[in-house]
């Protein structure tokens, strides 16, 4: 609930600034003078994960290829452990088309995309020492067991491809904001297994299945 809460302020923010710069007629680039823009997915960094990307548009800035790598590194709950932590790298490329930009009856740069993505993580989870008790219905007595402090380390190789939808706009032809949704299918997969996973709940990290997706990356202009 807080995550919801600050991306939704982010967004309130984004969008406020947008619109004083709209009002002052700044909507969209009117040249083709851009090279790239450096871009950034905000919301990752608020589930451990940083994310830094470039997109290098071309044919007067009607289509444009979007690169980015991740790096995640952050601790999550878990019931069955006392404590996990998840490490790793990702990349992830889009193909975009931007709808409308000089060829329809608008100008706003809405757009149309395809999605993939690659992430290799490693989950490791670390248990306490604790004292075990055991229990013998037979001659009613119990045992006691100290297990030491130990680890636990599993692989996951996770792949994502879907569609995406989006708006970009520019504050100042400095700033890019870009809010995205969309959805795909993503794989899960631990190392040394065939099968995705199975059975998992959409917000656990090795969840498989169909993924909605929905964001706000920020960039730089570089001409």
């Amino acid at each position: 609930m807080k995550t919801l809460k600050l991306f939704c302020l982010i967004a309130v923010i984004s969008i406020s600034s947008i619109t004083k710069s709209n009002a002052q007629g700044v909507k969209y680039l009117t040249d083709d003078t851009l090279s790239f823009i450096f871009k950034s997915d905000i919301f990752r960094y608020i589930t451990g994960t940083a994310h830094l990307g470039v997109e290098i548009p071309f044919k007067n800035n009607r289509y444009s290829v979007y690169a980015a790598i991740m790096g995640t590194y952050y601790t999550v709950a878990n019931s069955n452990a006392d404590k996990e932590q998840l490490s790793g790298p990702g990349v992830e490329l889009q193909f975009r088309d931007y709808l409308g930009k000089y060829t329809g009856p608008t100008k706003y740069p809405f757009y149309f995309g395809l999605q993939f993505m690659g992430r290799h993580i490693e989950d490791i989870m670390g248990y306490d020492q604790h004292t075990q008790y055991n229990y013998d219905p037979y001659t009613y007595q119990s045992t006691s067991v100290v297990i030491p402090a130990y680890e636990t380390q599993r692989t996951m190789n996770i792949y994502y491809g879907g569609i995406v939808l989006g708006y970009q706009t520019f504050v100042r032809q400095a700033v890019s904001f870009d809010f995205f949704v969309g959805g795909g299918l993503r794989l899960t997969y631990y190392g040394g297994e065939k099968s995705p996973t199975k059975f998992k709940k959409m917000n656990e990290f090795d969840y498989s299945g169909i993924m909605p997706k929905a964001g706000v990356i920020i960039g730089i202009l570089q001409r």
